[in-house]
Formats: structure tokens, C-alpha cells, sequence
């Protein structure tokens, strides 16, 4: 198929060569499903997706999952592959551990892919709205889980097929109370306006707490039971790049963050100026926000440098993340909070 893209391309436009290898793409995927079956025919999937926070919720549904008793496998296209014959063999291993649900974070390239069209998808779960959430929505599912901001009417599915997390009264989910620790969260629920509950996670900051929220409304839309909810959740107990904790020497304290757009990286730097002793220190690791939102992030931290340039007022510029790193943590003294946003901070410490 890539030899034939490059001949065709430069003849035909871009658009009708995109359409030629997603119709190749998904004619592969019916070709395997026929002369292979169902690669996983037994198991429920679960589709989770969003611009940030759909690794982290993948892996809380897991642990619920997992302590209601059922085996689940997670389909990672960024680590496994994004291709139609890549997510067929994570399929074909799943159905050999004999799980019965297959979890897929669902990344826009995978959706390009056309590799989940042809499969049957028990749950999508919205973390936050992306075009990817829109699409899968679309589909005649068994059950969805969506933000309560998002407008049920227009799914296809009926109103007790779906289950909504967030702040509102009117959410199934509804967060309550949220205190912060420096190893946890411990997060207050609301079920279904009647059954409160306190779940406490091994994941720190605010930007946890809707991932939590999400995961625990797919377990209960899917009849996870209640007892199980609180040991599930506590299952997971790190991910690199989560306010992942790097250094803690007696002196300061350095923490790791991948936070992937601007709402997650306020949300990180909040929790990190609430659990700050001392002063917070703030390090991005490139230069992709906008001008607005690093002046609202340079007045609520103590110091704050980015990799790039042209960079708005008094900001410090440095040239790499490990620039960046260091200016940090040679500022940092006694009870000083050191916070590093972006992936390119986390293969250092891996």
C-alpha cells in the first residue's frame, strides 16, 4: 500500500489518496475478520478517548474491572501500534488471555486508521471532548460515558445507556469535596443523587479527579459493585509523567507532569501551588501556549521559565528541557516545589 500511495501521489489530490488508503486499510481489517473471525469474540471493548487523560482513565477502568473479578487487557496504539494488522494482533493476544473486556485508548491517528470500524464497541467513554469522542458517540453502543457539559440528546442510545460524570447536580457521577495529599488524592462522589461515597487514589492533582470520576462511572454503568469501587480505583498506583515524583532530596521537591494542553497544565500547576510549602518553580518543557496563558501562569508561581523564544514580558527563556530543568532546580531551595510540565522531561527519569 505505501509504494502504491507514493506512485498515485503528485497525480491524484491528497484527499482522494487519504480516502484510497483508509477504504485499503478497512477492506484489510473485513479481510481478517472473515478468514480469522472475530479476533476477540468473547470480550467486551471498551473505547476511551480524549485530549488528555484517556491512558490514565484506561488504566482506572482496568483496576476496577480487575477487582470485580473480570480479566481485561489495554490496547495502547502509542506503544503497540496504530495500524489496522497492529491492533488485530492485540485483539488476537487479548482473546488468547481470554479476556473479557479489551480497553483501547483511541488517539485520532488509530480513528484514521479505520482499524476500530468494523469492530463492535460494548462502551465509549468521553474523558473530555475531542473529534474522536464525536465520531464513537455517533455509534449505535451499549453504553456511554461522557462529561456532564455534553449534550445526551445526541446520541443514538437511550437515556439509561449513559452515564455522565462531573461537577453539576445533575451528573450520575457528581465530584464533591476534593483534598489534596503530596502521595494521593481523596475525592468525594455522589451516585446517581443518592449514594455517597469517598474514594481516595495513589494519583495526585486536580486534573485526576474528572479521570477518576470517568472511570468510576464506566464501572458503575457496566454493574461494578459498590464494595469494589474504592480497592479498584487504589489499584493504580503511578504512571510516568502523572505528578510523577522525581527527586525529593530533604531539600525541594521535584515533580514530573506530561500535561498535554493548557486546562490540564493550569490544573497540574494549581494542585502544585496547593501542595507547595514554599515557593513553586515551574518549567515547561516547550514553548507550544499561548501568550495568555503563560502570563496567567507567570502570576501564580514564583519563577517561571519555558523552552523558546519571542517569549511574553519577564518570562525566562531556556533552550532545551534540560536547560530548563536545571535553571529550575538550581533556584530551588529549602521546601521549594520544582514542577516540570511536558513529555520531554519524563524519559530522563524513566
Amino acid at each position: 500500500m505505501k509504494k502504491l500511495a507514493r506512485g498515485v501521489q503528485g497525480v491524484l489530490p491528497t484527499s482522494t489518496v487519504q480516502r484510497l488508503q483508509q477504504a485499503y486499510q478497512k477492506g484489510r481489517l473485513q479481510v481478517l475478520k472473515f478468514r480469522q473471525g472475530n479476533p476477540a469474540p468473547n470480550a467486551k471493548i471498551i473505547a476511551v478517548t480524549g485530549v488528555s487523560g484517556k491512558t490514565t482513565t484506561a488504566q482506572l477502568i482496568m483496576g476496577l474491572l480487575v477487582e470485580a473479578g473480570h480479566k481485561v487487557a489495554v490496547y495502547e496504539p502509542e506503544l503497540h501500534g496504530e495500524s489496522v494488522g497492529a491492533l488485530n494482533k492485540g485483539l488476537q493476544a487479548a482473546h488468547a488471555q481470554a479476556a473479557d473486556f479489551i480497553i483501547i485508548e483511541v488517539t485520532p491517528e488509530l480513528i484514521k486508521s479505520a482499524a476500530l470500524d468494523v469492530l463492535e464497541l460494548n462502551t465509549v467513554v468521553a474523558v473530555n471532548a475531542c473529534p474522536e469522542a464525536t465520531l464513537l458517540l455517533k455509534r449505535a453502543v451499549d453504553y456511554a460515558v461522557v462529561p456532564d457539559s455534553h449534550e445526551s440528546s445526541n446520541l443514538v442510545i437511550a437515556e439509561h445507556q449513559i452515564a455522565s460524570f462531573g461537577n453539576t447536580q445533575e451528573a450520575d457521577v457528581k465530584i464533591g469535596a476534593v483534598k489534596l495529599f503530596r502521595k494521593g488524592t481523596e475525592i468525594s462522589l455522589v451516585l446517581d443523587q443518592h449514594t455517597s461515597i469517598t474514594i481516595a487514589t495513589f494519583l495526585v492533582g486536580h486534573a485526576n479527579v474528572s479521570n477518576v470520576a470517568a472511570a468510576v462511572a464506566t464501572a458503575y454503568i457496566l454493574g461494578v459493585p459498590l464494595d469494589a469501587l474504592a480497592e479498584g480505583v487504589a489499584r493504580l498506583e503511578q504512571l510516568p509523567g502523572n505528578f510523577q515524583y522525581v527527586t525529593s532530596n530533604g531539600q525541594f521537591t521535584t515533580v514530573i507532569d506530561s500535561a498535554k494542553n493548557e486546562q490540564s497544565a493550569e490544573l497540574v500547576i494549581a494542585s502544585a501551588k496547593e501542595l507547595a510549602k514554599r515557593r513553586l518553580i515551574v518549567a515547561l518543557a516547550q514553548d507550544v501556549h499561548q501568550a495568555g496563558f503563560l502570563t496567567r501562569m507567570q502570576h501564580l508561581v514564583d519563577r517561571l521559565v519555558v523552552v523558546g523564544d519571542n517569549l511574553p514580558g519577564a518570562i525566562e527563556a531556556a533552550g532545551n528541557p534540560e536547560e530548563a530543568r536545571a535553571i529550575a532546580e538550581r533556584a530551588a531551595k529549602k521546601d521549594d516545589f520544582v514542577l516540570l510540565i511536558g513529555e520531554a522531561f519524563i524519559t530522563k527519569d524513566q
